[in-house]
């Protein structure tokens, strides 16, 4: 029970994100907002460039009064607008990424599908998204530690207790003659009758 819970906890955490891409059509030099799926308040925003490990942009609070938090210096690329949809300024063909938005659910992050800049068919055709095979990876890598450490503790030696050794079994014989006076005869012939007697020690 432990090694399950372990397991279903550790693909909790690490939230899997779909494959699948949704294109945003934009022109050089413009810009262009895009929307979060999962909620209006209280969102992440990520980015991932090919090859490369997703970072963070910003996120963004239920209050309006709390100004969103940039991460990674992406403040003034990338701006929060209302309702939680990202606005991304002058546009050039390094912005060929793609953008998530994820919340908070349980203390776990579950991202959005994502969005994919397509500047004028300069960016490269879709291939399959880094960020799901970096979730992908993180979750298997959790499967394998956790079957080590299951398979190192049935392959552990077994330790058993000490037999105690038994002392060998001592058959003694005790042996004891007794002499008989034999009756019948006026002659004062002595019969001799020997008698053997033979005690066992129980261990």
């Amino acid at each position: 029970m432990p090694r399950i819970s372990s397991l279903y906890l550790c693909m909790y955490v690490c939230s899997l994100v779909t494959e699948s891409l949704t294109m945003a059509p934009v022109r050089p030099g413009h810009n262009v907002t895009i929307n979060c799926s999962l909620s209006t308040e209280n969102i992440y925003w990520y980015v991932q460039q090919p090859g490369m490990a997703p970072l963070a942009v910003l996120r963004s609070f239920a209050d309006v009064s709390h100004e969103a938090i940039y991460f990674n210096d992406f403040k003034g690329k990338f701006v929060l607008q209302t309702h939680g949809r990202l606005l991304i300024q002058n546009v050039t063909r390094q912005d060929c990424m793609v953008f998530y938005c994820a919340v908070t659910s349980n203390e776990s992050l579950v991202f959005s599908n994502g969005i994919k800049l397509n500047i004028d068919d300069m960016c490269p055709e879709r291939q399959l998204s880094t960020f799901s095979l970096f979730i992908a990876s993180v979750v298997s890598n959790c499967i394998l530690i956790i079957t080590v450490i299951v398979l190192a503790k049935k392959l552990s030696p077994h330790r058993y207790k000490p037999v105690r050794k038994l002392e060998p079994v001592r058959d003694e014989a005790l042996y004891s003659v007794v002499q008989i006076p034999g009756q019948g005869n006026e002659t004062n012939t002595t019969k001799l009758i020997t008698s053997t007697y033979a005690v066992l020690q129980h261990p």
